[in-house]
């Protein structure tokens, strides 16, 4: 790498770890709009480093950056990265109504370039590249200390890597927690509800948080929604706080009723909440229908918790003969 070049990433490094808002505070549009304010008063090098955030942010989408990021590199002599942002866009781009102006531009660029364009990625950016690329593979991806191909790709974005590869590597991010969060939110056999405590229907959260902010085209509101719903009742209910619990578990059976742990939990806040005041009909309609969902998925591994659990709301509403009855005909 030239002096120059060691210079300049310097500085771009140091402007993208105080740039305001952080991580993922701000939007591809409001990172792109604070680089052309810096590029329309010369500040090139912040103005790079806003594109960079913004293609960070939605490599796919955000395309000005791309052609503006090519332009601030062009007027400090960067010809390497001016040329491969450039680029970038067109690929990204074809159809765009400032295509020809753009090849004229590129093509200025490239008259600058003696011999073959090469990577401009710094020793830094292709040794964290691998990493993601490893982790990818291996997994994990998110880890309850923070760990995880997540983590790798953190350390890849500050090392300012910005390029449309980034579209696959986030694509294959949401893919992995997807597959991590349904992965732990389903019953082994025989079991209820899945076998998380607090801290990891958290991770569950956090997971799911990381998706959202990756933008995974393969979620559906609803059950994006449910989970979120259903991790935060988790969490509520191991602090012992069941109002706000029963409040959370309601939405989520009701956005996405396939949510097995979303079920189950409703029934045990209620039995919590029976205590409480909540009438014997609520009690027993919530743990019918906790019954019949985990019943239709047909399978009748779960029938001892579900017996069980049916007999602690008799139990709890005081219905103890019918509770007594309920444990015979279980030929318990």
């Amino acid at each position: 790498m030239t002096e120059w070049r060691g210079r300049f990433l310097v500085a771009v490094l140091a402007v993208l770890m105080l740039w305001p808002g952080g991580g993922w505070a701000q939007s591809a549009d409001d990172y792109t709009r604070l680089g052309n304010e810096a590029y329309n008063t010369k500040k090139f090098a912040e103005a790079v480093a806003a594109y960079v955030k913004a293609i960070q942010a939605d490599p796919a989408g955000a395309l000005r950056a791309y052609v503006n990021c090519a332009r601030a590199h062009n007027k400090m002599g960067h010809f390497p990265e001016a040329l491969a942002y450039y680029q970038w866009y067109l690929e990204l781009a074809p159809q765009a109504d400032d295509v020809r102006k753009v090849r004229e531009e590129l093509n200025g660029v490239r008259r600058r370039v003696s011999g073959e364009p090469g990577s401009i990625l710094t020793v830094a950016q292709k040794t964290a590249l691998q990493q993601v690329e490893e982790a990818l593979r291996a997994g994990p991806f998110l880890t309850s200390d923070g760990g995880g191909a997540v983590a790798a790709y953190d350390v890849l974005l500050r090392t300012g890597f910005a390029t449309p590869q980034l579209i696959g590597l986030r694509q294959a991010l949401g893919r992995g927690l997807e597959e991590e969060i349904r992965q732990v939110m389903t019953p082994a056999p025989g079991m209820p509800t899945a076998a998380l405590d607090r801290a990891g229907w958290a991770l569950v959260r956090e997971r799911m948080e990381r998706m959202m902010a990756l933008q995974n085209e393969s979620l559906t509101s609803a059950w994006r929604d449910a989970v979120l719903a259903t991790a935060s009742a988790w969490e509520h209910y191991f602090r012992g706080n069941y109002a706000a619990a029963a409040v959370d578990f309601a939405q989520a059976v009701a956005t996405e009723p396939a949510l097995l742990s979303a079920h189950w939990g409703r029934a045990l806040t209620v039995l919590a909440l029976s205590v409480d005041g909540l009438s014997t009909e609520e009690t027993l309609q919530v743990l019918a229908e906790t019954h019949a969902r985990h019943r239709a998925r047909g399978s009748d591994d779960s029938d001892a918790a579900l017996t069980l659990l049916r007999v602690m709301g008799l139990q709890r509403t005081g219905q103890t003969e019918a509770a007594a009855r309920h444990i015979i005909e279980a030929r318990w």
